[in-house]
């Protein structure tokens, strides 16, 4: 219960009329202290910890069949652009500003992020292939 203790006296060090809404991340002990936070000080309203609800949600999507198989090619592109000199040094000819987002299992939201950053420099990832490939136009 010191959960409780610490946010009933931080709520009264700030004023109970001065909170609109409390925001809380989703584990089982935070539910119990919103649950009971509810009972005593009705006039709240609790928010579960966003950021955890959209790992949740990513997580899901991450498990479908059609999203491992475009993370896995996108892992393909930008592992190649960065395990190999030349095309590293060919994409930041064309683009300085951008680094490749490198593929990393324990970041939050790490596939949807290197997907996103391939959909913004697909034009120079496909020029960088092309001058691989020696195919300059």
């Amino acid at each position: 219960m010191l959960h409780i203790n610490v946010l009933v006296g931080y709520i009264e060090s700030i004023g109970v009329d001065n909170i609109i809404q409390i925001c809380t991340n989703n584990i089982s002990n935070m539910q119990n202290v919103t649950n009971f936070l509810i009972y005593h000080l009705s006039n709240f309203y609790f928010q579960g910890w966003a950021a955890h609800c959209l790992e949740l949600l990513l997580e899901d999507w991450g498990e479908k069949t059609w999203v491992k198989q475009i993370v896995k090619r996108v892992k393909v592109i930008v592992s190649f652009i960065w395990q190999h000199h030349a095309p590293l040094a060919i994409f930041y000819h064309y683009e300085t500003n951008l680094v490749p987002q490198n593929p990393i299992e324990t970041q939050f939201a790490t596939n949807f992020l290197m997907i996103e950053w391939l959909l913004k420099v697909r034009p120079i990832v496909q020029q960088t292939i092309k001058c691989w490939h020696g195919r300059v136009d």
